[in-house]
């Protein structure tokens, strides 16, 4: 995977949670939402850029993409065939976001300059904007006291998998 790319607080045994397969990268799921599931985080060093990733599930999961700081912060959505699911402050938000259901997805998130804005999209052309947007500048080290950074993550929750592809990361 290189080394900008690396399993969130994983043990020993999390590596056989990831898998290749032609064009894609699979992913086994654990736990109920990013906070305890499967999460694969990338390092990034600009202020401003976009992230875009297609997804498709696999058995019974959630998947998804986010912005990442650690298991108690962090944004994004995630589908799992019936809904989409926000999160936002490191907890599913209130907001009943009205994608439609699906197994798989097109999703994107800029962050410019800190105001974070998702995009969700069934054929990866036409993009609707998510009802929400967010402001993150206090989604740093001061206010939750850990030597991290907000950056982008593909998260994986349940018993199943999820297979991603085309990811692409663009500076801004």
């Amino acid at each position: 995977m290189g080394r900008l790319w690396s399993l969130y607080a994983s043990a020993p045994g999390d590596a056989a949670s990831v898998r290749f397969e032609p064009g894609a990268l699979l992913l086994a799921g654990k736990g109920r939402s990013p906070a305890d599931g499967t999460v694969l985080t990338q390092q990034v060093g600009d202020r401003s850029f976009e992230v875009t990733v297609e997804l498709a599930l696999r058995g019974e999961s959630e998947g998804g993409l986010l912005l990442f700081f650690n298991n108690r912060l962090f944004l994004g959505m995630g589908i799992d065939g019936r809904r989409m699911t926000s999160y936002r402050g490191g907890k599913a938000a209130y907001w009943p976001e009205p994608a439609p259901p699906a197994r798989h997805m097109y999703m994107r998130i800029v962050n410019d300059r800190q105001i974070v804005t998702f995009y969700y999209s069934l054929d990866g052309k036409e993009w609707t904007r998510h009802g929400v947007r967010s402001q993150v500048t206090g989604y740093n080290a001061n206010t939750i006291d850990d030597l991290l950074s907000l950056r982008p993550a593909l998260f994986v929750s349940g018993a199943g998998e999820v297979s991603f592809r085309r990811f692409v990361y663009r500076a801004l």
